[in-house]
């Protein structure tokens, strides 16, 4: 049989306390994020993903940003509209535009502070230094 070191309702507490100090992403939540900062007020889905392929060197299918995208938006780290004016060069449909909320501003920045300062904990922020060198 299987032995529980804490009982169920300590590790939730544990659990959900981990959370409230750090609502965690996933990883391509995180890069979205950064990507939709980096791209600048009302960017859309195409330019973001254009910055990720740009940086990480792989394509990824649009359904998949469009997904993150609106799991961020539910979340409340990005907030979306769509454009006023349509185009005809996309059969007069209209484009949604992203932005990123403060919160999401905070969230990739608290946990991009948390892996920093884990790595270099681990001694892994001075092995890119020295690498870079």
């Amino acid at each position: 049989g299987r032995i529980d070191l804490a009982p169920r309702s300590m590790v939730t507490r544990c659990s959900s306390e981990f959370e409230d100090r750090l609502p965690l992403l996933g990883r391509f939540e995180e890069v979205v994020l950064m990507a939709c900062i980096a791209c600048g007020p009302r960017a859309t889905a195409q330019a973001i993903q254009q910055r990720l392929e740009a940086r990480i060197g792989v394509q990824r299918n649009p359904t998949t940003m469009m997904t993150t995208l609106d799991r961020l938006s539910k979340k409340g780290l990005v907030d979306s509209t769509i454009e006023s004016n349509s185009s005809a060069r996309r059969g007069g449909r209209r484009r949604r535009l992203f932005d990123v909320t403060d919160s999401g501003r905070g969230s990739v920045e608290q946990s991009f502070g948390l892996i920093s300062d884990m790595a270099q904990d681990a001694g892994l922020s001075d092995a890119r230094k020295n690498r870079a060198a």
